[in-house]
């Protein structure tokens, strides 16, 4: 088998092993061996996504598959508990007759005509083990009602769910990008496992865990950690170039028997400046030198002056001038172009792009004529001003264009030649970056600071919880202006979204918060006691909030970006 890998088996080994260390942690302290089984579980699940982080082919699929497996039996052994008696060894053997039945199912499939790729057998595999973790939880739930196996079901039908999506993703049954909402669906995953493990907890050790998260010093270092971290992941794609604009379709020509009896005449471009230099519109005017070299005693002059720019309109052209080059004729106009380009801006702001410049000559025919250009082809003016970017490269390639009047009909196709000139221009800046994120993130600090501020202070809590809510909301307006007028969503766009959602979840929290402190009146010998207890449940739940909102902003950005 091989795969691939992501950004989601970094999240997945991140919050694998963040449940594996915790679970040791806990387990020193409780003794409860269902949380260790858990956390055996998923430090083997963080193994299996280490594997395929490496991309490990065919040997260790084996033990892939064994390994992965190991750990759903053992979650399953620790659901259904008292109602299996049996060791690890056991579970171990059981593991590796089950995954060597899998691995060799591909060639068993052989046999059918129904060809299944050994991606798909395995996000297969995966989806019916959560599914029967999610049965038996549920079962388990309703007849004991312990939380603990009501969030062990959830979390693993929502493992379920990633991996039908990762299913869909794998066979292309729709051309959406899901990378980022599987991402979340994990993570939420993972905490939903967190909070069961909490449930087990003896009540003195969530005592100490409390004291220790919500002590000061670890939510200041937390939120410095997360600052610093942010800052990492926009600085390493605003470093390299970052670019999905969509390369035009230009047929590169195949050597042919007879190629000496295609006449070749080579094209060139001299950009002078960019009177207009717009990526947000994707609208460029360009003042430029056209020039073709040839032999005038192949070729005709007439045949040369219908030359056109794909996806753009020569608003002024001069007459033709001329000269003499040795054997050859070389002809030349000057040229102001407005055209547009392929611009693609899903990761903007912190985009680069490929600007596209397609010179074709629909007269021509590409079996008699061709247009020929090279690297040294294309040249600009020093200096050449384009704003905020930067030319860092160019590339030049020439073939033929097609019209296809007909998919049917292969006489009814329309060829004519054409030359492809792609400029690189990088941001020069982080100016626009730091316009749009950096108030972003400012007021959705102020939000996370709303669950590490006192408890008591609820009134102040709300008021600040909604003021950045509120801000969020009116930061779309100057977004949007600054964005381009695309229909999907750009990086800004869903950062933005992420952000939102977040603050109005811990709006949502403080008020729950801010009603539950408002303690109903009850007899005085148990109302101390009673706010004591209301009091522990509430603060448990703003910080287990706050770091779940860390590490799911963190890890959700990362999933967006890379």
């Amino acid at each position: 088998m091989g795969f691939f890998s992501g950004p989601i088996y970094i999240i997945n080994i991140i919050l694998c092993f963040i449940i594996n260390i915790l679970s040791i942690l806990i387990y020193k302290k409780s003794k409860n061996k269902t949380i260790f089984n858990i956390g055996i579980a998923f430090g083997l699940f963080g193994l299996s996504n280490i594997m395929f982080l490496l991309k490990i082919h065919q040997i260790l699929n084996l033990l892939l598959l064994i390994v992965r497996i190991t750990a759903f039996m053992i979650i399953i052994k620790t659901v259904i508990k008292n109602r299996i008696k049996t060791s690890f060894k056991k579970i171990i053997f059981l593991s590796i007759l089950l995954s060597t039945f899998i691995y060799f199912l591909p060639q068993l499939l052989n046999f059918i005509p129904i060809k299944i790729s050994e991606l798909t057998i395995f996000n297969i595999i995966n989806i019916l083990f959560c599914c029967i973790i999610l049965l038996i939880s549920f079962i388990k739930y309703k007849y004991i009602q312990n939380l603990t196996f009501l969030f062990i079901g959830v979390s693993f039908s929502l493992f379920a769910l990633s991996h039908l999506l990762e299913l869909v993703v794998a066979n292309n049954l729709f051309e959406i990008n899901l990378s980022t909402f599987i991402a979340i669906i994990r993570i939420i995953s993972y905490s939903l496992i967190l909070i069961g493990m909490y449930s087990l907890i003896k009540e003195d050790t969530i005592n100490k865990i409390l004291k220790y998260i919500t002590s000061t010093k670890l939510q200041v270092i937390t939120i410095g950690a997360m600052i610093f971290a942010l800052l990492l992941l926009f600085y390493f794609p605003n470093k390299k170039f970052l670019s999905s604009d969509v390369k035009p379709d230009i047929i590169n020509l195949k050597p042919k028997i007879k190629q000496q009896q295609i006449k070749e005449i080579e094209t060139g471009l001299y950009i002078k400046n960019f009177p207009v230099f717009d990526v947000i519109k994707n609208e460029f005017e360009m003042n430029a030198i056209v020039w073709f070299q040839f032999d005038p005693h192949k070729i005709n002059i007439n045949t040369i002056k219908n030359f056109v720019f794909e996806k753009g309109k020569i608003v002024k052209k001069s007459k033709i001038n001329s000269k003499i080059i040795g054997n050859k004729l070389w002809v030349y106009y000057k040229v102001k172009v407005e055209f547009n380009s392929n611009l693609n801006y899903k990761f903007f702001p912190i985009e680069d792009h490929k600007i596209y410049v397609t010179l074709s000559n629909p007269d021509m025919d590409p079996n008699s004529e061709i247009l020929v250009s090279y690297n040294t082809n294309l040249t600009m003016k020093d200096k050449l001003f384009t704003g905020d970017w930067k030319k860092i490269d160019h590339e030049v390639e020439y073939g033929y264009l097609e019209d296809v009047m007909d998919q049917y009909d292969q006489q009814k196709i329309n060829k004519y030649p054409a030359v492809l000139f792609e400029l690189s221009f990088k941001k020069a800046g982080i100016r626009k970056t730091l316009v749009i994120f950096l108030p972003l993130f400012m007021v959705f600090f102020l939000s996370l600071f709303s669950l590490i501020t006192n408890i008591k202070n609820y009134s102040g809590i709300l008021t600040l919880s909604a003021g950045s809510t509120s801000a969020l909301i009116f930061d779309l307006v100057a977004i949007e202006n600054m964005s381009p007028n695309v229909r999907y969503f750009t990086i800004a766009n869903k950062i933005y979204t992420l952000l939102l959602i977040s603050a109005f979840i811990i709006l949502l929290i403080n008020i729950y918060i801010a009603k539950e402190m408002k303690f109903k009146d009850i007899n005085m010998p148990l109302k101390e006691e009673y706010e004591q207890k209301i009091l522990k449940k509430l603060m448990l739940i703003r910080s287990y909030a706050f770091l779940f909102f860390v590490f799911f902003i963190l890890l959700t950005i990362y999933s967006m970006l890379y």
